[in-house]
């Protein structure tokens, strides 16, 4: 026979040849792996200061004017790399368009829900909208924006005219719409949550990359919105339609999107009620994010019929409320108006 041919032979047989991996080699793959797990434990059992340490007075105070936050590197390399292998891996094997990838897919792979379970993001959560619950989120949205995405016709270019009409295209979450059949479509009811969490896994350095975009301070100026008339009944009832996107120079008057830039690993918190759009992909490259929607406990199983905290924006996030009502006291106190914008 061949002699290079490796074949299996009887327990018995002469010709056996008994391939082992020595005690040494065993003992040192094994010790190699507990230290791991120590270590991911040590890492996990850090976190929770982590995330205290991070929310300083002046980070929320901007965040409560604001109405979103940027937290740079708060996700580990390791989780970036992983859910970009996954998610490329997908987008290799894909057989149709790359349609599911723009945020219209909530994706269970680990690799995917570890960007927010096995960070510092459950203790954030904890920290910023309390309660006793350990904060889990079961997918992430794949949210990648290609070269051309939201550019002029079929070009990867865009200009100031183009963006401005971009940028009055803003939405909040949750309302309801045809984007995704059968799970969009919920007319006469919204889907509102507290807080919207983005995990930037793209560098991001110039404008007009696919980045996300904010109007700050909008969530202040929609909740006044909607406490007027019917305005809120309206959304409900008919979704996205009838946000007030046609008053948007009025609404927001002296307000600038601010052009959401980031490295891999950052993080941007926003609350529920701040409009936010995409940018005009006019770079060379795809931008990968996945964005997780967050309930606190004071939604209590009420998904979608929690109208108070679109009236009142931090009224679930007990640090930020007092905050919010001490800065409103003082704008009254000095004759300041607060909010309609």
């Amino acid at each position: 026979s061949d002699k290079n041919t490796l074949a299996l032979v009887k327990k018995h047989d002469s010709r056996r040849i008994e391939f082992r991996q020595d005690n040494a080699s065993v003992r040192s793959a094994a010790a190699t792996s507990r230290a791991e797990e120590e270590k991911e434990e040590e890492r996990q059992q850090l976190l929770p200061s982590i995330a205290a340490s991070l929310l300083t007075p002046s980070f929320l105070r901007a965040f409560e004017e604001n109405g979103f936050a940027k937290l740079p590197r708060l996700v580990g390399e390791d989780l970036v790399e992983a859910v970009l292998k996954e998610i490329n891996r997908e987008l290799g094997a894909s057989t149709s368009t790359t349609d599911k990838f723009k945020a219209k897919t909530f994706a269970k792979a680990a690799a995917v829900t570890d960007l927010f379970n096995k960070s510092c993001l459950p203790h954030l959560m904890t920290e910023l909208l309390g309660g006793e619950m350990r904060y889990h989120q079961p997918a992430g949205q794949l949210a990648l924006r290609f070269p051309g995405d939201a550019c002029i016709g079929n070009t990867a270019k865009t200009t100031p005219a183009h963006f401005a009409a971009v940028a009055k295209g803003w939405h909040i979450d949750g309302c309801a719409n045809n984007f995704i059949p059968s799970i969009t479509d919920h007319f006469g009811k919204i889907n509102n949550f507290d807080c919207l969490v983005g995990v930037c896994l793209s560098a991001t350095t110039r404008e007009m990359s696919g980045e996300l975009c904010v109007w700050p301070g909008s969530h202040e100026i929609l909740a006044d919105y909607f406490g007027r008339a019917d305005n809120l009944k309206r959304v409900q009832d008919r979704g996205n339609s009838e946000l007030p996107l046609s008053e948007t120079p009025t609404l927001f008057r002296d307000i600038k999107p601010h052009h959401c830039l980031a490295q891999p690993g950052d993080v941007f918190l926003c609350n529920y009620m701040t409009a936010h759009f995409i940018a005009p992909n006019s770079s060379p490259h795809i931008r990968y994010a996945v964005y997780f929607r967050v309930h606190g406990p004071e939604f209590d199983g009420r998904f979608g019929s929690a109208p108070e905290s679109m009236l009142s924006p931090w009224c679930h996030w007990p640090v930020m409320a007092s905050m919010y009502e001490s800065r409103r006291g003082e704008e009254k106190a000095w004759g300041g108006g607060g909010g309609s914008g």
